[in-house]
């Protein structure tokens, strides 16, 4: 099933996820901690939904009788692994930006430094001489 589709069934099924602070929507996992310490995350929120989901595995295998919650929790825990998936993908590239203005800012205070190096690096006539120059071009 699509993304798209276990989005729609979610809602039109009014999906709702244990959590230890009860019940949740799928909205309110987007905004969710993906792990914790407390408990409170997607990630137990998955393993809640897995659990129970095992719990319901058939007992024979002559007599199979459909079972819709299965089928929900089923599609529970696709709709929980692609909110895991899609904000981990998020995380990374917030890191990996973050990373990059890191690494721009270091350059930038390098060129700073080698500015003033190269400024300083003059004999004291070359720079007096400059110094007149831009007092005199005021």
């Amino acid at each position: 099933m699509s993304d798209i589709n276990l989005f729609m069934l979610a809602s039109r099924e009014k999906f709702r996820f244990p959590s230890d602070k009860g019940d949740l929507t799928v909205e309110q996992l987007w905004d969710m901690p993906l792990t914790a310490k407390n408990g409170f995350s997607v990630n137990n929120v998955a393993i809640a939904v897995k659990r129970e989901l095992r719990s319901l595995e058939e007992e024979s295998f002559v007599e199979v009788a459909p079972n819709p919650r299965r089928d929900d929790l089923s599609a529970m825990l696709e709709i929980l692994k692609t909110i895991i998936a899609i904000r981990q993908e998020e995380n990374r590239k917030k890191s990996e930006a973050a990373a990059r203005a890191s690494e721009i800012k270091e350059l930038q205070e390098a060129i700073v430094l080698k500015k003033r190096e190269t400024l300083t690096s003059g004999s004291i006539e070359d720079l007096e001489a400059k110094l007149a120059s831009l007092k005199a071009s005021v």
